[in-house]
């Protein structure tokens, strides 16, 4: 089957973490912006063209619980996306903050030819979004892109920004997030997402658990 110019599957889950989390998220953030730094784009150079959003990673309580909650949803999403299912590995978390006029161009979340075998083996895609009532930003809806390059229009999708809720795709899936507005320019007044790769646990991890694990005697 072709998949020119096919969607590829995403879900939305609502109300993804306990009610207080936004607040505390938004706490958090703030209480670590100096540590925001510009995104770089996946050959690790910082491209305004292409990625204008600011980072930091998501570390403490917080990052744990939702990189839990996330490992545990993992079977229910592939079934879900119809994903053939793999041994996981590690999950990675960022906070980002879209600032007025920050975007991001279309991109994959897996490796972009650097040698990078941590983006190389992520395989799932899970976006929550966190940020003031009500929204005090416009725009900043995350495309997805329909596979292929052939000629002609391509089908896509736009997916709304909506707080406590987590958006779950392939890592493979071709993506962008459109232009942010915050009128007062505050960093507080920011779309603000935790960004979560879940990865395949690669075959020399494997291997290496098998090396380090005791062995058994044959009495």
């Amino acid at each position: 089957m072709s998949l020119e110019n096919v969607l590829p599957p995403y879900l939305t889950v609502q109300g993804f973490l306990r009610d207080p989390a936004v607040t505390e998220l938004l706490e958090y953030a703030s209480s670590i912006e100096r540590r925001f730094k510009p995104a770089m784009v996946g050959d690790h150079r910082i491209d305004p063209r292409r990625r204008t959003c600011r980072r930091a990673k998501m570390t403490g309580p917080l990052g744990s619980e939702l990189a839990e909650r996330i490992l545990a949803s993992v079977p229910s999403f592939l079934d879900a996306l119809r994903v053939t299912s793999f041994s996981i590995g590690e999950v990675e978390l960022e906070v980002v903050a879209y600032e007025d006029g920050a975007h991001h161009g279309t991109h994959l979340d897996t490796a972009y030819g650097n040698g990078n075998s941590r983006e190389g083996d992520r395989r799932l895609t899970a976006v929550y979004y966190f940020f003031r009532q009500p929204k005090k930003f416009d725009g900043g809806n995350l495309r997805l892109h329909a596979f292929g390059r052939g000629a002609g229009p391509r089908a896509s999708a736009d997916i709304e920004p909506i707080c406590n809720q987590l958006v779950v795709f392939p890592s493979w899936a071709p993506h962008e997030v459109l232009p942010v507005s915050v009128a007062s320019g505050q960093f507080e007044d920011s779309r603000f997402a935790i960004n979560c790769w879940v990865s395949e646990r690669t075959v020399s991890a494997r291997t290496d658990e098998a090396r380090a694990a005791p062995t058994q005697s044959g009495r």
